[in-house]
């Protein structure tokens, strides 16, 4: 898929829960209102990127491109300097796999 069929999918609630997005630039893609994937490293990654203002926040949104093999069990247990950012980052994103209790 192309990035414009990648956005106009999401738009429209494709279900893209086992698409495979590696890869895909979603650079400057208005995802507002779009139902996510919170389980797309490349959806999570970018969103992160967007809010991101220092180094750390920036270092934070590569960590989940780098690390593909962990799901939220492990990022939400990783010690990395900026991960409550990136916690309230998503909460305020919706989220569901932030629990209430983090950050």
């Amino acid at each position: 898929m192309t990035r414009d069929e990648i956005i106009a999918a999401v738009k429209s609630g494709a279900d893209l829960r086992d698409a495979n997005l590696c890869g895909a630039n979603l650079c400057g893609a208005d995802l507002r209102g779009a139902d996510l994937e919170w389980r797309s490293h490349d959806i999570v990654a970018e969103l992160l990127r967007r809010n991101a203002s220092t180094a750390q926040e920036f270092a934070v949104a590569g960590l989940v491109i780098m690390r593909r093999d962990w799901c939220w069990k492990e990022f939400l247990a990783c010690d990395i300097t900026g991960k409550l950012w990136a916690i309230a980052v998503l909460r305020g994103l919706k989220c569901p796999h932030i629990p209430a209790e983090l950050g």
